[in-house]
């Protein structure tokens, strides 16, 4: 990666990255600190790309059930972000 000038920071921050869209109804999926932050988001992603299993985790018990509570709402209410 080189070095980027003010105004390739700028284009970069409006570049769209692509979604994935790969089939896992197959698949297992574990996806580590999924109470916040990124770890969150991908579990996200990565339920509504319906694997055959997904396993979220995080170091707080109460917190991790929350996150999955709050994935279930979302997913049943047709949750799709950025897509």
């Amino acid at each position: 990666m080189g070095k980027l000038n003010f105004f390739g920071f700028l284009r970069e921050q409006w570049t769209e990255l692509p979604i994935s869209t790969a089939d896992v109804s197959d698949q297992s999926l574990v996806v580590v600190g999924t109470n916040v932050g990124l770890g969150n988001e991908a579990a996200v992603h990565l339920a509504q790309l319906k694997p055959k299993s997904l396993v979220i985790t995080s170091r707080d018990e109460v917190k991790c059930e929350l996150t999955k509570a709050g994935m279930h709402r979302n997913l049943s209410e047709g949750y799709q972000e950025s897509l």
